[in-house]
């Protein structure tokens, strides 16, 4: 049923049609033209009768012009190979005549009657050749044979054998004029075939040009306006392949519409300007935030030129940084002070990226004020840290040492029992100052790497040796294993990443256990492992183990720490391009190791 609605099965129909009728006229000739060429070899043949019968009324004629009477037998006197040839020229005649008439066994019957008479005169001829030569019979019985013979003559050219040759050369004579009636049928055919062709194909023109050219010509107007954004057409329906085509346009439309919404929904509720720059740098787009972030209605700020919304002082860097990225850049941000239409400016991060096939630079404008001010604000703690903490807590600290050496005296009972604790705390601040110092001086960039060959073998070992004492006061066995490796890195913070990692195995480990370190080259990379045998991480707790100030719960914690250890350590393995991870199972201990790129 399908099927016989699909305009595949249109197009066999439509096909078929004039096909049929073709085949129809083709047949038609063909039956014209048969006729004609049967029409004609009847004719050929009855003239090949005609002719045949009027050459053995002409054989007869002069047989009996020689021999036809008493006077003419004994002046030719014929002899038997005379009689022989004269009869078989009358048995060629017979015999042609035959052969043409076939299966008509009327007429047959006719020939074959007349050629029995003419066996019966020739039988009488003979007779009265043979009474002629011996002389064996007297007038009268001759005179009786010659009445038979004439009888017979008379009889071999019947009126039926007569009627045939007529008959026969009518239809002859008929010939032409049926050839002529022939052909005049086949032109009126053929004009009348080609008539109806242009009909059929005026037609099925209409019929292609009503089912399937309009609706293809409303499915292209369709997408014209697709493209423009107009509304489209109706349905054009049916249950034919255009009909589910114009259906799926109309779903592809209804999808198109409700994703560009959805976006559309999205740009205009973001916080950051979003808008398109055309190459000579004027606006061509903007979201809402842009009217609230400049203070300026969309429909004023699209048109305008995107410069006029730099400070003056930054112009010439914004223009360069549009320019390069019309250029084919890789897409940067650049950090730019921008100025409302009230004269108040804000700082702001731009992010572009231009498009070859739009011409276009698709921009968003993110407003930095806040980030800024707080960047501003963790400058400020970091100098208060750095003036206001890390200088007293050193002066602590050496003042604390200056006691331990006994510069200003002995300590009593009580001074002694809390000295250790004084110091040790003292001690905790500091680290935590530095750490977080040195925290914000890598994430801000003011850290560089001072890459040198190094044997990390040494570097490892090294700070092995300098927690060595620590660890055996907590009753900890450090084991190392690690051969000579020669790479560029920076000694001092890869040193200060494996003490890190050291000291948090120690800090997670029970008494008398030991903690492992290893050293190993594979597939390119340099990877350092610290193993500790203690009570694990739980896998909720991995992802995080490396963020600022987290600490594994459940855990020994023979030796406090700061919290910034490991984040320090991923740092400083990112800086080198390295991978740095965790592997723990809850109650079997726990591995961190790093890997670090040989050609770095």
């Amino acid at each position: 049923m399908m099927f016989a609605n699909s305009l595949t099965a249109r197009v066999v129909v439509l096909c078929l049609v004039p096909l049929m009728f073709q085949l129809g006229l083709l047949g038609a000739l063909e039956n014209l033209r048969a006729q004609s060429e049967a029409d004609l070899d009847r004719s050929i043949k009855s003239r090949a009768i005609s002719d045949a019968i009027n050459q053995l009324a002409h054989d007869i004629f002069d047989i009996e012009s020689m021999y036809g009477h008493e006077t003419a037998l004994v002046q030719a006197a014929p002899t038997e190979a005379d009689f022989k040839v004269q009869l078989a020229r009358l048995h060629k005649d017979y015999d042609a005549i035959e052969a043409l008439i076939g299966n008509d066994s009327r007429r047959m019957a006719i020939v074959q009657k007349s050629r029995n008479t003419a066996d019966e005169a020739l039988k009488l001829f003979t007779a009265l050749r043979d009474s002629q030569e011996h002389r064996s019979a007297d007038w009268k019985e001759r005179e009786s044979l010659w009445w038979k013979l004439r009888a017979c003559a008379v009889n071999i050219m019947s009126e039926e054998m007569i009627e045939i040759g007529k008959s026969e050369k009518a239809q002859a004579a008929r010939s032409p004029e049926v050839q002529r009636e022939f052909r005049t049928k086949i032109r009126q055919l053929v004009f009348a075939g080609a008539g109806v062709n242009l009909l059929l194909a005026g037609l099925l023109a209409l019929y292609l040009t009503r089912t399937i050219i309009l609706r293809l010509k409303k499915i292209n107007e369709n997408a014209v306006r697709l493209a423009n954004d107009l509304p489209l057409n109706p349905p054009t329906g049916g249950a034919d392949e255009l009909g589910a085509l114009d259906a799926s346009f109309h779903n592809m439309a209804n999808a198109l519409k409700e994703s560009v919404r959805k976006e559309q929904a999205v740009t205009d509720n973001m916080r950051d300007c979003i808008f398109s720059i055309d190459g000579e740098g004027t606006i061509m787009r903007a979201n809402p935030a842009c009217s609230s972030m400049f203070k300026i209605e969309n429909e004023d700020l699209v048109g305008r030129r995107f410069i006029d919304l730099i400070e003056t002082s930054e112009i010439d860097t914004a223009y360069t940084f549009m320019l390069t990225q019309q250029e084919g850049a890789e897409p940067k941000n650049l950090d730019v002070t921008m100025k409302r239409r009230d004269g108040t400016t804000f700082d702001a991060l731009w992010s572009a990226r231009w498009s070859p096939d739009e011409k276009a630079l698709y921009s968003i404008i993110s407003d930095q004020s806040e980030r800024i001010q707080a960047e501003r604000l963790k400058q400020e703690v970091v100098a208060m840290v750095t003036h206001d903490l890390r200088v007293p807590l050193s002066v602590m600290q050496n003042f604390l040492q200056f006691i331990e050496n006994g510069y200003y005296g002995n300590l009593n009972e009580k001074g002694l029992k809390f000295f250790p604790g004084t110091k040790r705390n003292c001690n905790q601040m500091l680290d935590l100052t530095n750490d977080l110092l040195e925290l914000e001086k890598i994430k801000s960039g003011m850290m560089e790497l001072d890459l040198e060959n190094t044997d990390l073998a040494e570097v490892v070992k090294q700070c092995v040796e300098t927690l060595t004492p620590v660890a055996e006061e907590f009753g900890l066995k450090l084991e190392v294993t690690a051969e000579p490796l020669q790479m560029r890195v920076d000694s001092k913070l890869i040193s200060r990443t494996v003490t890190n990692l050291v000291s948090n195995a120690m800090k997670h480990s029970p008494r008398d256990a030991k903690v492992q370190i290893e050293l190993k080259q594979h597939d390119g990379v340099a990877q350092v492992s610290v193993r500790d045998f203690g009570t694990g991480i739980a896998k909720e707790e991995q992802e995080k183990i490396f963020e600022r100030f987290h600490q594994a719960s459940g855990s020994a914690k023979q030796i406090t720490g700061t919290g910034l250890g490991l984040t320090i350590c991923k740092l400083v393995v990112d800086m080198h391009g390295g991978k740095i991870w965790v592997e723990s199972e809850k109650g079997k201990g726990s591995t961190f190791a790093f890997a670090l790129p040989l050609e770095s």
